[in-house]
């Protein structure tokens, strides 16, 4: 490397000397401590830029073991995610301040009931069959190297006609379902903030608000102006002032919340009181017991942690994710 620097003002007998960065080269009349001056000014710059690019790359991918579970841990600037690899769904979610969102135990845990464990995680996406922790069968690959910094990180899960990937970016996750075997829905079962309680809520992209104790059912509809093309919930927890953003492309499917004693039962694609056809080829043994009413393939999901927990702020957040993290899409008839 060869840095020239000009000083018309001085003349000297010496016009270069060795540097960490190269030869610096004094052009007519230029003191020595002004080019040593200039040959740091010039690796500061590029220290600067490394770190830069450390910074930017962000995202880091590890495997773990989490309560006997074999995990991709991947860890963001504002949120770890535990991705179990063969149930393909997360055991843990922790926003930056080290908050539980999903707190799922494995059956046989030391806890009362599926309520407090086994029944928890995100997407769960179809009961008995694929995305849910604590499931078997899925086979989780990564191609990107562990343990080093890097701007994305992607998993890959299959299972028979199963199969979805997960890209972690600075500020959010996306799940992309390219396949599957039928049916299927995005639950949110979980811990907002460590604990299910009275004053957590429930914001829609509509703008209602509702206590997480209150059930209610209906398609999620977007009339905020923000985050146009898509339907989006948040659970917000006023302790830990922020809220876990779900976002999903639009639709006219219906969807559904309840509180399960200790945790959350939210689905996009989810209802309590399906179509009398299905209820009845439920009844013959004809249909799964419990099947999700998502079918559009490609299908998306967010997962993303906005800071403040009023529909402002919780907006203008799902405004921007969405904006880079979903591609466009028509709304069915």
């Amino acid at each position: 490397m060869s840095v020239v620097y000009r000083d018309a003002g001085h003349d000297l007998k010496r016009n270069s000397f060795q540097s960490a960065w190269g030869t610096v080269h004094l052009k007519s009349a230029q003191t020595p401590i002004r080019a040593i001056r200039g040959a740091l000014i010039l690796a500061l710059a590029v220290i600067f830029s490394a770190l830069s690019q450390v910074a930017t790359a962000a995202v880091y991918i590890t495997e773990v073991t989490n309560q006997g579970i074999p995990c991709f841990r991947i860890e963001t600037p504002t949120a770890t995610y535990l991705y179990d690899k063969a149930g393909a769904g997360f055991v843990s979610i922790v926003d930056r301040a080290g908050r539980e969102w999903i707190g799922f135990r494995p059956l046989g845990s030391a806890v009362p009931d599926g309520r407090y464990g086994w029944y928890r995680g995100l997407p769960n996406m179809a009961v008995d069959q694929f995305g849910h922790p604590g499931y078997e069968g899925a086979t989780t690959k990564t191609a990107d190297p562990k343990g080093v910094p890097l701007e994305t990180a992607s998993v890959r899960s299959t299972n028979g006609d199963w199969d979805v990937s997960w890209d972690f970016f600075s500020t959010f996750a996306r799940l992309t379902v390219h396949s599957t075997e039928g049916g299927f829905w995005f639950l949110y079962e979980g811990t907002p903030g460590g604990a299910l309680d009275e004053a957590d809520m429930c914001w829609r992209s509509d703008g209602f608000a509702s206590s997480c104790a209150d059930a209610w059912e209906g398609d999620v509809v977007n009339t905020s102006g923000m985050a146009a093309g898509t339907e989006w919930v948040a659970f917000a927890d006023a302790e830990a002032e922020r809220a876990l953003v779900l976002i999903h492309p639009d639709d006219a499917i219906a969807d559904t919340y309840f509180p399960l004693k200790a945790m959350t039962v939210f689905g996009f694609g989810r209802t309590t009181e399906p179509p009398l056809l299905t209820r009845v080829l439920r009844r013959l043994g004809l249909l799964p017991q419990y099947i999700g009413l998502l079918e559009r393939l490609p299908e998306e999901l967010v997962v993303s942690f906005a800071e403040g927990t009023d529909f402002r702020s919780i907006a203008r957040h799902a405004d921007r994710i969405a904006t880079m993290a979903l591609r466009p899409k028509e709304k069915p008839d």
